[in-house]
């Protein structure tokens, strides 16, 4: 698992296959920046369900201005913790250790102009129930571009741009306006 873009390419990322993770791929996750190009510099990014943090990290990697990455597991905020360090963006990147599901629930009391003007990342453990109920909530406070990873196996609704990978689909929503 690297970097796949910008000014630490191709740097390695730390992870541990005891967490029982499923990372995004790399050609994932390459293909989400492409779609997004750059419309990354400058934003902040919030990464839910972080796990090591890869999305987020691609995007300071690529200019995003600073990372918020949501993840509840002590096991995966030491992993990440450690490749914030080696990739030196410990400024910028900052780890809220909270379960994803809360962090979203409580989005009436957080929404700001940073939430709005944001790429926020979600990927949930695949098919856990998660994103039927977490939703209808993103989408009554929808940031500026909402990245859904997801199983091909997961009803989901309809996105402005979809991109598929075998079992993965990856759903991309923008905020009009």
């Amino acid at each position: 698992m690297r970097i796949t873009g910008g000014e630490l390419r191709g740097h390695p990322l730390y992870y541990s296959k005891k967490l029982r993770l499923r990372p995004t791929q790399d050609k994932v996750r390459g293909a989400i920046f492409n779609v997004l190009g750059d419309e990354v510099i400058d934003r902040i990014v919030f990464d839910l369900f972080a796990g090591t943090g890869s999305f987020g990290l691609d995007a300071l990697s690529r200019g995003a201005k600073e990372a918020f990455f949501i993840e509840i597991s002590r096991a995966a905020v030491s992993i990440l913790r450690r490749n914030i360090e080696s990739l030196g963006y410990s400024r910028c990147a900052h780890i809220i250790r909270e379960d994803a599901s809360t962090f979203i629930k409580d989005l009436k009391e957080r929404v700001d102009s940073d939430w709005r003007t944001a790429i926020v990342f979600i990927d949930p453990p695949y098919e856990s129930g998660y994103l039927s109920e977490l939703l209808p909530i993103v989408k009554d406070f929808l940031p500026y571009i909402l990245i859904v990873e997801h199983s091909k196996r997961e009803p989901w609704q309809l996105a402005d741009r979809t991109l598929s990978f075998g079992d993965t689909r990856v759903s991309i929503y923008y905020r009009e306006g």
